[in-house]
């Protein structure tokens, strides 16, 4: 399980609160075409660029940094991305950083 680095205070987007109780639905890999939820999780924070996520651990989808996923964050439209840190919160939460690979603003305008 990786450690949060000092990247994580270099971000390049603004970040902006999601609604209560937002979610986000997970799948590994990077086929959007066949978007299969492995996981969802609790969204903590948004911006263009990506999102911070907390999720319980599970065993038929271990993350680690450098991962490609398929995220469905709130009424966005699935879109690939990267897992760029993960924290381990204790022995079965997790939170974790994921940048987007594909276009928010396209995303967001498609809604």
């Amino acid at each position: 399980m990786d450690t949060l680095d000092s990247t994580h205070d270099r971000r390049q987007n603004v970040r902006f609160s999601p609604e209560p109780l937002a979610t986000a639905m997970i799948a590994s890999g990077s086929d959007i075409q066949n978007f299969k939820v492995q996981a969802h999780a609790l969204i903590v924070d948004e911006s263009f660029g990506g999102a911070g996520l907390v999720m319980l651990l599970q065993e038929s989808l271990i993350l680690q940094t450098g991962d490609l996923i398929v995220v469905k964050v709130g009424a966005l439209h699935p879109m690939r991305a990267e897992v760029r840190w993960v924290l381990a919160i204790d022995t079965q939460v997790i939170k974790l950083g994921v940048m987007y690979l594909d276009s928010y603003m396209d995303n967001l305008l498609n809604v």
